[in-house]
């Protein structure tokens, strides 16, 4: 049986390397980032959901929803500095621990119910 194997377009491979991304295993991600004083980029990248067209955009709705909060938050004096960026990665981090957790946890009554019937 022959499988066919994706190879992904070279137009994409200068983006991929900018961002030090994998072909598909990092696709489809949003790349939050910024030049620092060293005239480096610093980045974070959320994957996205892609099982369907509307978890797609409600993903990259949340991303964005979690950097303008972020950005809100920040006094306009400190709005040009990497401040704004060093917030929204912590941010973005919490968001994708306290998404982890709530699907981990969604399954803990499943998990319950199962260890309880050996009790005896």
């Amino acid at each position: 049986m022959m499988v066919p194997i994706w190879t992904e377009p070279n137009a994409n491979r200068k983006y991929l390397d900018v961002f030090s991304l994998k072909e598909s295993r990092d696709l489809p991600c949003f790349v939050a980032f910024i030049w620092n004083d060293n005239d480096e980029i610093e980045q974070i990248t959320c994957k996205l959901s892609n099982h369907n067209l509307e978890e797609a955009f409600d993903s990259i709705r949340e991303v964005v929803k979690v950097i303008a909060d972020a950005e809100r938050q920040i006094r306009p004096r400190y709005k040009r500095s990497i401040t704004v960026f060093r917030n929204v990665k912590e941010d973005i981090k919490a968001h994708l621990i306290r998404k982890k957790l709530r699907r981990t946890f969604r399954y803990f009554p499943y998990i319950y119910d199962f260890v309880s019937t050996f009790r005896g």
